[in-house]
Order: C-alpha cells, then sequence, then structure tokens
C-alpha cells in the first residue's frame, strides 16, 4: 500500500516538474536478476515464458 502511495506521490511531482532525479551506479545484473524473479513468478502463472538475456560481465550503469 506504501508503494502505491508512493508511486502517486512520484506521479504527481513529475507532472508538475518538481520530481528529482537521483544520479546512481548500480549493478545491472542484479537488477535484471530481481526483474526476472518477479517477472518469473508471473508469467509462470499464466504459463508463459520469460527469460532476459545479457553479457555476463555487464559493466555498472549509470543511471541520469
Amino acid at each position: 500500500m506504501l508503494r502505491i502511495v508512493n508511486n502517486n506521490l512520484d506521479c504527481s511531482k513529475c507532472e508538475a516538474n518538481k520530481l528529482k532525479l537521483e544520479i546512481t551506479t548500480f549493478n545491472l545484473r542484479e537488477l535484471l536478476e530481481g526483474v526476472t524473479r518477479l517477472m518469473r513468478h508471473l508469467s509462470e502463472t499464466k504459463r508463459l515464458a520469460f527469460e532476459i538475456i545479457h553479457r555476463p560481465h555487464s559493466p555498472p550503469v549509470s543511471a541520469r
């Protein structure tokens, strides 16, 4: 529930041009593994295949 409220607040800030973005470095592999875990469960309930293919030694990514 808290996540939904936070997402709505972020949307409101974005529409008002008041959303501040943070530049950060993150591990792309860890992010993709987390997305895969979430999506795999959802896809299995619908009998769909879900796979993310990426290079094994991807460098850290900076998001702007």
